[in-house]
């Protein structure tokens, strides 16, 4: 699952934590056989949308998006994440 989170500036990461643990948990509730929640932190001022459509389809990374992207985190099932803390850990800030 692929999430745009638009923000002014470097994102304050800790307010989406328990937000994408929970995510992850619902995702696990579901007896998907594999799951998986990226999320990119880009600038409030880009058009994302083209990307959200074919990111999945086309395997596309945050970092191949043509647009300024703070940061990401990528979790999946194969992650022994056990509180939303743990989550911080799989940010990945953007250079440039």
């Amino acid at each position: 699952m692929n999430i745009a989170v638009k923000t002014d500036g470097e994102p304050e990461v800790e307010k989406y934590l328990e937000p994408i643990y929970q995510l992850l948990n619902e995702l696990k509730q579901s007896n998907a056989k594999y799951y998986g929640v990226t999320v990119g932190f880009v600038d409030s001022s880009e058009n994302v949308s083209d990307y959200m459509r074919t990111s999945n389809i086309n395997n596309i990374d945050w970092s191949n998006l043509d647009a300024k992207v703070y940061g990401t985190i990528m979790v999946d099932d194969s992650m022994e994440i056990s509180s939303p803390e743990q989550i911080k850990e799989y940010y990945q800030p953007q250079e440039g």
